[in-house]
């Protein structure tokens, strides 16, 4: 008996995504080379919360093997309310950095360079690019999902993505209570984050001021991207999403003094210019 093709939707880039028994068949890109060789890689060293890459199939579609469980949003939300939860993804995404070390790219395959913002300085790991509740999967275990937009980068500015996306920095309330977080709700968040991932307080506190900008890159790269033809991008462009990025960018400028104060990290406007222009 023939597995049937169960279409996979909420993802918002990319189209044709199907499920096939325990397998996930998806479009091939011109940066999926360097995909798979991440996913050989992560698989080698022994990481656990990624896809495993298992080839081709016969019509010229990547096949990856299915991470059980729902993303974090929009049906496993009851996860991120959860401080052991929270320490969880950062566990996870420290194990993800660390198990990049080392990695280097086939000779000649691309990166894909479009749509969230690479980390403009580079950096010595890999990084995801799109650490949202999106593609984040709760399951026996959380993993790992979408690895289009990975590139050189350094942890801060992964971690800038997952603060903003997982600890809350929206101005929309989380569908798990009916009001806007609290600075301090959203201080605790980024606490258990940071003790997950075992972030020291310099490296925090250069994630959290790195976090308007980050949102901002995000924005600018979906307008650039969409601007250059990309279709799906220009769907998010008339869907308002670089709009969004950047209310939220506003949003985290306005509470991040007082986040910062919370966490006792300081809030100095000269240590923001210092953490930018480094």
């Amino acid at each position: 008996m023939v597995d049937r093709e169960v279409p996979l939707t909420g993802g918002k880039i990319n189209q044709g995504i199907v499920r096939v028994g325990n397998t996930v068949r998806r479009p091939l890109h011109p940066w999926s080379t360097t995909v798979h060789a991440l996913l050989l890689h992560l698989e080698r060293v022994g990481f656990e919360g990624a896809p495993r890459f298992l080839g081709i199939d016969e019509r010229g579609r990547e096949v990856l093997s299915f991470l059980e469980g729902e993303t974090l949003l929009p049906d496993g939300w009851p996860a991120l309310a959860q401080s052991h939860e929270l320490r969880a993804i950062g566990r996870l995404v420290r194990a993800f950095h660390d198990a990049t070390e080392g990695f280097r790219a086939p000779a000649g395959a691309p990166w894909s360079r479009i749509g969230n913002g690479d980390d403009p300085k580079g950096g010595p790991l890999v990084v995801h690019n799109d650490l949202g509740p999106w593609n984040i999967v709760a399951g026996p275990a959380f993993g790992l999902i979408d690895w289009d937009f990975i590139s050189p980068g350094r942890a801060e500015w992964d971690l800038a993505y997952l603060l903003v996306a997982v600890g809350w920095f929206w101005e929309e309330p989380p569908p798990w209570q009916t009001g806007q977080l609290t600075v301090g709700d959203v201080a605790d968040r980024v606490a258990a984050i940071a003790e997950g991932y075992g972030a020291d307080e310099a490296l925090t506190r250069t994630a959290l001021l790195l976090a308007p900008e980050r949102c901002r890159s995000v924005a600018t790269n979906i307008e650039a991207t969409a601007a250059a033809g990309h279709v799906a991008f220009a769907r998010l462009v008339e869907d308002g999403d670089p709009a969004g990025w950047r209310r939220t960018a506003d949003h985290a400028d306005g509470i991040l003094p007082a986040v910062l104060e919370s966490l006792s990290l300081g809030a100095d406007d000269q240590g923001r210019h210092t953490i930018l222009d480094s």
